[in-house]
Order: C-alpha cells, then sequence, then structure tokens
C-alpha cells in the first residue's frame, strides 16, 4: 500500500521481450476521501492508522498478504455497491494485520518536483539497464548530470536507500530468478549478475 506522491518502482526479472499477464492490478484512492467519510461514519476511523502508515508504504506478508491478493483481484468483477464493499473489507483486512512492514523511515522526504522526477528517472533508466554490468556511482551521477557526492546524498533523499543497496537487490533478483528459471549453476548466475560467491557457495554482491 503505497501513499500519496511516494516513489516507487516495481520490478521484475524479466527478458526485453517478455511480458507477464496481470503484472500490475492497481487500486487507486483519494484518502481524503475517506477521513471526510469518517466524520459521518465512525466505524471508517479504524482506517486513520493504515492511512498514516501508507504515507511510508507498507508491505504485507503471510495470510494478509493472500486474503488481500484474492480481493483486490475481485474488485474489478462487480459493481455499484458490492464494488465498494469489497473495497472496505480490503482496507479493513489491512487495517486489522500485524503482517506487514513499514518501508521507508519517519526522516523519508523526497524531492517531488517535475526536475528531480525527470533526473531520477533517468538515473533508474540507466541503472536497470546495467545493472549486470560494471556500473559505478560516479556512471549514473555523470547521467543526471550531478557530481557523485550529490548525486549519492539525492538518490538516498528520493529512494530512501543508497545507491549501492539498490544495484544489490537488483542484481540478487536477477540471480534468483536465473536459478529457478533456467539451467545456470550458481556460478554461471553470479557472473552474469556481476556477483561474486563466497566459500560456502552464496552469492555476495557488490557494486564495481
Amino acid at each position: 500500500m503505497i501513499g500519496s506522491n511516494l516513489p516507487r518502482d516495481w520490478v521484475s526479472h524479466i527478458g526485453k521481450d517478455d511480458t507477464i499477464s496481470g503484472r500490475d492490478l492497481v487500486v487507486q484512492f483519494d484518502p481524503d476521501k475517506l477521513r471526510q467519510a469518517s466524520q459521518h461514519l465512525p466505524e471508517m476511523k479504524r482506517l486513520n492508522g493504515l492511512l498514516a502508515a501508507a504515507q511510508r508504504g507498507i508491505r504485507f506478508s503471510g495470510a494478509t498478504a493472500q486474503r488481500a491478493a484474492r480481493l483486490l483481484e475481485t474488485i474489478g468483477k462487480f459493481d455499484g455497491l458490492e464494488k465498494l464493499i469489497r473495497f472496505l473489507s480490503l482496507l479493513e483486512l489491512m487495517a486489522d494485520s500485524e503482517e506487514y512492514e513499514v518501508q521507508s523511515s519517519p526522516e523519508f522526504a523526497p524531492n517531488i518536483d517535475a526536475v528531480a522526477l525527470n533526473t531520477m528517472q533517468r538515473a533508474i533508466l540507466h541503472i536497470h539497464g546495467h545493472f549486470t554490468e560494471k556500473i559505478q556511482l560516479p556512471d549514473v551521477a555523470s547521467v543526471a548530470n550531478m557530481s557523485t557526492n550529490k548525486f549519492s546524498r539525492f538518490f538516498s533523499k528520493n529512494t530512501g536507500r543508497s545507491f549501492t543497496d539498490y544495484v544489490v537487490s537488483l542484481r540478487i533478483g536477477r540471480a534468483c530468478r536465473l536459478l529457478s528459471e533456467s539451467d545456470k549453476s550458481v556460478i554461471d548466475s553470479a557472473i552474469s549478475t556481476h556477483c561474486a560467491l563466497d566459500y560456502t557457495g552464496g552469492f555476495v554482491v557488490g557494486v564495481g
């Protein structure tokens, strides 16, 4: 669940011409409308905590994630009150759940002006196009037309994570997909995603 103006990206490690049917299923709504409704329907106030937490991004897991996914998939099949009922049931499920993790710190304050968004988009596209190669922070800073130090701060502020952590997460995801969906060995998967192996055979991922 992602609040208003919170930067996000959905990453699927697939081939250039591959597609995933139903990859994204989104319900978009105005949280202020729900807050206004709570003035007339006190029962709606139980959603206020959920809406506040969503401003930092929430990731659900376990049984909650499974039940929420099933509800989300059915909402679009109905009209009128039945659609609204299922939407409110989804919110109630998430509001009552303890199976979640907040995705950003309270101090996270992204810059959402148009220039910053354009710069971030160029940087992200470059990273996604080259993360399986040797890629370093100065390379991406150059794409963003910034000094290395300035870009490092800019990237962390607008993503909530460091450049290194972001690239590492992409490489691990790519390596895991190669292992699960191809005949590549652990070593081949590590090499093709620019990972290293430790003495136990596990991945050690770095940037560079």
